[in-house]
């Protein structure tokens, strides 16, 4: 029944000779029934309100998620990146190292040549 349809019975029993204990006790019932369908509605409201936030979270839980992926891939690729980088001065270190070391021999034995050559063997 509807809340009008219970308000005309209330008010139709409370016109005849109706036991004035049940007259209040049904007007007392349809109170509660209306009182209980406007806190089912506010309910259902919550209920929409918190499907609408979990569904917001649950996007931008995954957008991180996304998000985090990108920055672990972007991490791998700089790691990469700085070995790579690393290795290329270490080779570049001991290129240098090498060259040093081959000038010096030849100093050494461009040094060899002359100075037998100043000390009187020519």
């Amino acid at each position: 029944m509807s809340s009008g349809e219970l308000d005309a019975l209330v008010t139709h029993l409370s016109d005849r000779d109706v036991d004035p204990v049940v007259a209040t006790l049904l007007e007392t019932l349809v109170q509660e029934r209306e009182q209980l369908t406007e806190r089912v509605e506010e309910l259902e409201q919550q209920v929409e309100q918190t499907h609408d936030v979990t569904t917001t979270t649950s996007g931008a839980a995954a957008t991180n998620d996304n998000r985090l992926d990108d920055l672990e891939d972007s991490h791998d690729e700089t790691r990469e990146i700085a070995r790579s980088a690393v290795a290329k001065a270490q080779q570049l270190e001991a290129d240098a190292d090498q060259q040093e070391d081959a000038e010096h021999r030849q100093a050494q034995a461009a040094g060899d040549v002359f100075g037998g050559c100043r000390y009187g063997g020519w």
